[in-house]
């Protein structure tokens, strides 16, 4: 666990924080946001110690019930926040540097939250939708990206919960020790494992970003289609390219 830890804490961890605070910044998202997103590394260090704590499977039974909770995108955060007002002691684990997760990433300027606008709400926002607009078909009230982005960091604040998320650790595997606990294989980017004891595991990794359904399942490479294949998110398809072509949408989904 000490190797984990150091890598965790080392120059280049810190200097890849600064490069995505200054990468999110550049988006246009307020400082509060970015503090949010993507904290820099003292706010990191309380999570880390509890993370080091658990290469035990001696339970202190002073910690309450620890729950392991992996991802921090939207599902992950809220599973974390939930977790926390039910009295359990959550821990997140990110492989990324930073919460957000494909709409941190991949999602566009343009992303919305095409669901029911009632699907992503702040929880405690009552306030009545607003009346179908035809002149805005999509609705001013899907949460842009920056919406989204904004609302988490205000629910990662509210509950607190960067003293209890890892960044730049993933999980390897996972098994059940005999006395019911999970015991799980975490490792960094060099390479270094160690092994956790958590008494739950959840894993909140999502899927939006796997599109081998699309062309794919056509029966379509890029060699037999000849064209372009574009994934539609990050921003890689300009207004330019579609003018006078023709293009097939295959999907719909939050970008």
């Amino acid at each position: 666990m000490e190797g984990l830890v150091a890598s965790l804490t080392s120059t280049n961890m810190v200097e890849a924080i600064a490069s995505e605070r200054t990468r999110l910044a550049g988006q246009g998202l307020a400082l509060a946001t970015v503090d949010a997103l993507c904290p820099k590394m003292e706010a990191r260090l309380h999570a880390v110690e509890i993370l080091a704590s658990c290469d035990s499977v001696e339970k202190d039974v002073s910690k309450g019930r620890l729950v392991a909770i992996v991802g921090g995108g939207l599902s992950g955060c809220e599973a974390a926040r939930l977790h926390a007002a039910e009295g359990a002691s959550g821990i997140g684990l990110e492989k990324r540097i930073a919460y957000g997760g494909v709409w941190a990433t991949t999602a566009n300027t343009a992303s919305r939250v095409q669901v029911d606008p009632v699907s992503f709400r702040p929880l405690h926002d009552s306030s009545p939708l607003p009346d179908d607009d035809e002149s805005d078909p999509f609705g001013s009230f899907y949460r842009s990206r920056a919406d989204v982005l904004d609302q988490l960091a205000s629910d990662i604040e509210g509950a607190n919960l960067i003293a209890r998320t890892v960044f730049g650790v993933h999980v390897e595997s996972f098994d059940h020790t005999d006395d019911g606990k999970v015991a799980v294989t975490v490792a960094v980017d060099d390479g270094t494992c160690a092994i956790a004891v958590f008494d739950e595991l959840h894993i909140r990794t999502g899927s939006l970003t796997d599109h081998v359904g699309g062309a794919t399942a056509l029966g379509l490479d890029d060699v037999s289609f000849g064209g372009k294949v574009a994934r539609g998110i990050a921003d890689d398809v300009a207004s330019s390219e579609l003018a006078d072509a023709d293009v097939v949408i295959v999907g719909l989904g939050a970008f």
